[in-house]
């Protein structure tokens, strides 16, 4: 393995563990992997030392970038960016330490979801030698056996399950339901709000010997730091979203596991009881509903030395069988997308464009099936829409690429079948619009290009229309969702995908007119706000002055605050994105660079390095490759 590429996975951490899942489909830690993990060797020191100037322009306490995203129809929650600088601190946290993180995960038999090994480089599709995803950016392109970032996952795998949804439906689970009678499903209140960044040594040496050595070095010691300075110094609470939090919160729940454990022995023993805890879901079996209640109290006691408590509202008792109206309704649809599969076979099977039609029609009544199997069972759509999503993914692919050989007297057919797919799909996209809904659309719509070129014109023309319509309706949606919300990541998602896609004419539409409108007579001008109007207006001439108006807010918000650079995360985004951005000339983005640094730089090294700079992919030609990577990791979900 080379410098560069040993270089490159020892900071892999920034790529997969310390941003939230749940971003704008353009933004990325790609750059500032590729800018750290490079060889210094190959760059000119001028322009590499421009780039650490940048990279490193961090304070020793950092405020993260908060925004909010659609969580369900009723609520939604906080996430959090750390602060670049600090990410970079994390990855090497991750470097030095990540035995003794998984030593610090070892201990609890209670625990469902744990990192137990580092991952291996390479996902399980790479070594099979299958197609990989490349970036589209050309610094940092695998050669020939070097590391190809497009198959990264998380730094560790996890252990056992990384869905819950894959608890409930394994054998393991059969199992404890063949035991027990009962069921108690409890849920920690605000977990990641209101951890206590020092209860991390109380959970590794206990509180006692963590009290009287606050002083002393050691991992736990720096990984309070650490967090405490990605958090602005606070020490009650943790950033919510990236993985390197739920690590964080492991560890200290699997303490509070094995307190549990050991104050239980004495009265109750292995056989008249279980417990499965889900990051912070616990689940109790048992005999007895006395022994569930008592086992909930001993839990909520040791909870409480951690300042944590129970969700009331949230606890869901069971008596066998153990099937949840989530259940149910996951095997019903499970066989409405059986059904489905197969009319994708029959009609990739079939030359007659009547029997085609006749299957499209069939295709357009599983949208109801689904409908009713949720409201049967009383289950909220985002329960299961990320597994529906993916598989009608997969159908949509199958018959756009069955485009490829359908007969010409079959293109009426042809356009009834895509429309049929994506009828469903856009409607479980409308009825729960959330980040991770967005993501899957964009992955669909990724396949336009492929439709126009496979269909007769006419046929394109109607498919693009349709998707511009349904388009429509989802940034209705997201603007009723939160009207004051102008920088919410589900509308930008919207909004990219829509403009990259169907190109500047979505952007005409009433629906685009009035998001964009709205996020531009915003008081404040926001990170997210700022990346996708940019991205929107330098794709569509009408745009122009927009764009100008756009770049004179930004550079004013940075020369009035460039103080804050180091400090506030949000600030520091925008200016790595100023410099990085293509819009702007050099003289301009050397005047904004000259305020915060001082000094003068030659233009032409500034125009190098800022080659390297910013997070976002503003051509969207690694789109798919950033979704696609998503798509590797161990999210945090039910399924």
């Amino acid at each position: 393995m080379s410098e560069e590429v040993s270089r490159r996975a020892k900071s892999r951490a920034i790529l997969t563990d310390t941003v939230p899942y749940e971003v704008p489909v353009i933004f990325s830690n790609d750059k500032l992997f590729a800018a750290f993990g490079k060889n210094k060797k190959s760059v000119d020191p001028a322009v590499q030392r421009v780039i650490e100037r940048i990279q490193f322009l961090g304070a020793d306490v950092t405020k993260p970038y908060s925004y909010r995203i659609v969580k369900d129809s009723r609520r939604n929650t906080a996430l959090g960016i750390i602060h670049p600088t600090t990410q970079l601190r994390m990855a090497s946290f991750y470097e030095a330490f990540s035995q003794p993180i998984l030593e610090s995960c070892a201990s609890s038999e209670f625990s469902l979801r744990k990192p137990f090994q580092e991952t291996p480089l390479f996902s399980e599709a790479e070594l099979a030698g299958e197609t990989t995803f490349k970036l589209g950016i050309s610094h940092i392109d695998p050669a020939d056996g070097e590391l190809d970032v497009s198959h990264m996952t998380s730094f560790f795998s996890y252990s056992k399950y990384n869905l819950l949804g894959k608890f409930v439906e394994s054998n393991e689970f059969r199992r404890l339901e063949k035991r027990f009678k009962y069921l108690k499903i409890i849920d920690v209140s605000r977990c990641f709000f209101n951890i206590y960044t020092h209860s991390i040594s109380w959970a590794i040496k206990g509180k006692d010997f963590s009290k009287l050595n606050k002083t002393s070095f050691s991992f736990e010691a720096r990984f309070d730091e650490l967090m405490q300075s990605a958090n602005y110094g606070e020490t009650n609470g943790i950033v919510v979203g990236p993985e390197i939090s739920r690590i964080f919160a492991e560890i200290i729940f699997q303490d509070i596991d094995r307190q549990v454990s050991n104050s239980l022995k004495p009265r109750l023993n292995n056989r008249d009881y279980a417990v499965r805890r889900y990051v912070d879901d616990f689940y109790i079996f048992s005999n007895s509903l006395s022994e569930v209640d008592e086992i909930v109290v001993n839990i909520a006691r040791n909870l409480e030395e951690y300042k944590l408590f129970i969700n009331d509202s949230k606890t869901v008792v069971l008596s066998r069988p153990f099937i949840s109206p989530i259940s149910l309704a996951r095997t019903e649809i499970g066989e409405v997308i059986s059904r489905i599969y197969e009319l994708t076979d029959q009609i990739v099977a079939s030359s007659d464009p009547s029997i085609i039609a006749n299957k499209a029609r069939s295709l357009r009544a599983r949208a109801d099936e689904i409908r009713q199997a949720c409201g049967r069972h009383n289950v909220a759509l985002n329960v299961v829409s990320g597994w529906v999503l993916s598989n009608l993914k997969n159908a949509l692919t199958k018959i756009v690429r069955f485009g490829e050989t359908c007969p010409k007297n079959s293109s009426d057919a042809f356009y009834n079948c895509i429309s049929a797919l994506l009828e469903i799909i856009f409607y479980v996209c409308a009825v729960d619009l959330r980040v991770r809904t967005t993501y899957t659309l964009c992955q669909c719509l990724s396949l336009v290009p492929k439709i126009q070129q496979l269909a007769l014109p006419d046929v394109a023309d109607r498919v693009m229309h349709f998707i511009a319509e349904e388009m429509s309706i989802l940034l209705r949606n997201a603007l009723v969702l939160d009207p004051s919300q102008s920088s919410g990541v589900e509308m930008s998602n919207i909004l990219i995908t829509g403009c990259h896609y169907l190109g500047p004419d979505f952007l005409r539409s009433d629906a685009s007119r009035d998001a964009l409108s709205l996020m531009n007579g915003a008081k404040t001008l926001t990170y997210f706000s700022y990346i996708t109007q940019k991205f929107c207006y330098i794709k569509s001439p009408a745009y122009q002055s927009n764009l100008s108006e756009l770049n004179l807010k930004a550079i004013e918000q940075l020369n009035k605050n460039c103080h804050l650079i180091k400090s506030d995360t949000e600030l520091y985004l925008l200016f790595a994105d100023v410099m990085g951005c293509p819009d702007l000339s050099i003289i301009e983005k050397s005047k904004v660079y000259r305020k915060v640094f001082g000094g003068v730089t030659p233009r032409a090294i500034l125009e190098q390095a800022f080659k390297a700079i910013g997070f976002v992919d503003w051509e969207g030609t690694a789109i798919q490759h950033t979704l696609a990577r998503k798509s590797l990791r161990p999210v945090y979900s039910w399924s």
